[in-house]
C-alpha cells in the first residue's frame, strides 16, 4: 500500500504556514537587491552574484566585504611585511571576526602574523599583531572599507591615565632573547704631579638584565557589537587592549615585584630611602638623594598618589599664598598623579632611566568564542611580552 499522508499535508498547507513563506520570499529578494548595490558600489559584483545565488544574508556579504577591503588594492607583499602604510590598513576587527568565526584570515594580518613570528623566533597560541597598530587613531576616513549600522558612543570605564612611558622611560622594541645592559661604576681622575703613578678604577660588573615576562589582559566583547564592524567598533576594543596592557606596566614600574614581574622602582636594591614624609620637605630631601648621587637629568619628575598631590596643594608655604604643589609644578619639577602608585609613596627621578624591553615585536592575540558563548561574549585575550628596570638605582628616590 502507498501512503499518502505527505501529500494531503501538503495540499491542506496552513494559511499562516503560507504567509510565513511568503515573509521569508520578500526579505530574501530584499537581501538580494541589497547585496547586489553593495556589491556595485565596492567593485565586487561577482562576488555578490554569488552569495545571492547561494542564498546568503546581507550581513554575511557585508562581513565579506570587509575581509577584502581590510587590504587596498594593488598592496605589493613582500617576506618583510607590508611596508610603511600597513598600521593605517590593518583591520584588527576584521581579524577578531575572522578568529571567532573559524573563517580564513585577511591577507594583511596574516602576513604581519608570519613577519612577526619570525621576528620573535617561535610560534604561539594566538596571532602577532603589530604593536604600531595599536598606536593609530581609526576614523572613518582612514578606513573607508568598514560597513555597518551605526554604533552608538562608547562610554568607556574610569581608568587611570598611562604615565611611565610619557615621563620618557625609554622602550626597545623587537627583542627575541633576554638582553643585558653594562651598568658600569664611576671612575676616578685627579690631577698629579709629572712622575706620580696614576690611580687605577676597577670596573663594576653590575648589569641590568632584561627577560620576556607575560603581561595579560582580557578584554569582552559582545558578538552583537563586534558584527557591526566600523571604525569605532575596533577603536573601543583596541584602546581598551592598550590602556589595560599600559596600566599594568605602569604598576610593575613602580612596585613590581620581580619573579614573574618586573622589578619596580620600589623594589630596587639601592633606590633611595628618604625620611620627611609626603610634604615639601620629603620632596626636598628626595631632591637632594638623587642630586647627591649624581643623578639629576633632563627627565626629572616627582610621581605621587592622587591624595598626597592633594596634601600638597593644601600645604602653604608660610604666609606668601603659595602652596607646595601648584598646578604640575614641586620645586620647579614637573609632578603627577597616579592611581597606579601605593598609598603614601612620593617617587622622585630620572624617568630616562628606565628601560622597558618588549619582545616579539608586537601584541600576541587569541580569541576566545567558546566559553562565554552562551552570554553572546567573545574574548579578546592580550599578551605582550615585556620587561622594565632601572639602567641606575640611584636615579631614583623614594619616601622611607
Amino acid at each position: 500500500a502507498i501512503d499518502f499522508v505527505g501529500v494531503e499535508e501538503i495540499k491542506t498547507e496552513k494559511p499562516e504556514t503560507k504567509q510565513m513563506s511568503i515573509e521569508v520570499i520578500k526579505e530574501q529578494r530584499s537581501d538580494a537587491q541589497d547585496i547586489a548595490k553593495l556589491g556595485t558600489k565596492h567593485n565586487m559584483a561577482a562576488d555578490a552574484a554569488e552569495f545571492i545565488g547561494r542564498g546568503e544574508s546581507l550581513d554575511a556579504f557585508k562581513n565579506h566585504v570587509i575581509e577584502r577591503q581590510a587590504v587596498k588594492p594593488g598592496r605589493v607583499f613582500t617576506k618583510e611585511g607590508a611596508g610603511d602604510g600597513m598600521a593605517a590598513d590593518y583591520a584588527l576587527g576584521a581579524l577578531i571576526r575572522a578568529l571567532a568565526d573559524g573563517r580564513t584570515l585577511p591577507e594583511l594580518e596574516a602576513t604581519e602574523h608570519e613577519r612577526l613570528s619570525r621576528t620573535a623566533g617561535r610560534g604561539v597560541a594566538g596571532f602577532w599583531v603589530p604593536s604600531e597598530v595599536f598606536k593609530r587613531t581609526v576614523t572613518a576616513a582612514s578606513s573607508p572599507a568598514y560597513i555597518g549600522t551605526t554604533v552608538g558612543e562608547n562610554i568607556p570605564a574610569l581608568n587611570a591615565d598611562s604615565l611611565a612611558v610619557r615621563l620618557g622611560a625609554r622602550t626597545i622594541s623587537g627583542l627575541s632573547g633576554k638582553v643585558t645592559f653594562p651598568q658600569g661604576s664611576k671612575s676616578t681622575a685627579a690631577f698629579l704631579a709629572e712622575t706620580a703613578t696614576a690611580a687605577e678604577s676597577t670596573p663594576d660588573a653590575a648589569a641590568l638584565t632584561l627577560d620576556a615576562k607575560r603581561l595579560c589582559a582580557v578584554v569582552q566583547v559582545s558578538k552583537r557589537l563586534l558584527a557591526q564592524g566600523g571604525p569605532d567598533v575596533e577603536a573601543i576594543v583596541r584602546q581598551d587592549i592598550v590602556l589595560q596592557l599600559s596600566l599594568a606596566l605602569d604598576r610593575a614600574i613602580f612596585n613590581g615585584a620581580g619573579g614573574v614581574a618586573p622589578t619596580g622602582i620600589l623594589t630596587t636594591s639601592g633606590v633611595a630611602a628618604v625620611a620627611g614624609g609626603a610634604t615639601r620637605a620629603g620632596a626636598v630631601n628626595l631632591e637632594a638623594a638623587v642630586a647627591g648621587a649624581d643623578a639629576l637629568g633632563a627627565s626629572m619628575a616627582y610621581v605621587m598618589t592622587p591624595a598626597i598631590s592633594a596634601s600638597l596643594k593644601s600645604e602653604q608655604l608660610g604666609t606668601s599664598g603659595r602652596f607646595a604643589l601648584e598646578g604640575r609644578d614641586l620645586l620647579g619639577y614637573a609632578a603627577h598623579a597616579s592611581t597606579q602608585v601605593p598609598a603614601g609613596q612620593l617617587i622622585f627621578g630620572n624617568w630616562s632611566e628606565v628601560i622597558i624591553a618588549q619582545f616579539g615585536g608586537g601584541v600576541e592575540v587569541t580569541v576566545d568564542a567558546a566559553s562565554a558563548a552562551s552570554s553572546g561574549i567573545v574574548k579578546i585575550i592580550a599578551n605582550q611580552y615585556v620587561d622594565a628596570g632601572l639602567r641606575h638605582a640611584g636615579s631614583f628616590a623614594v619616601l622611607a
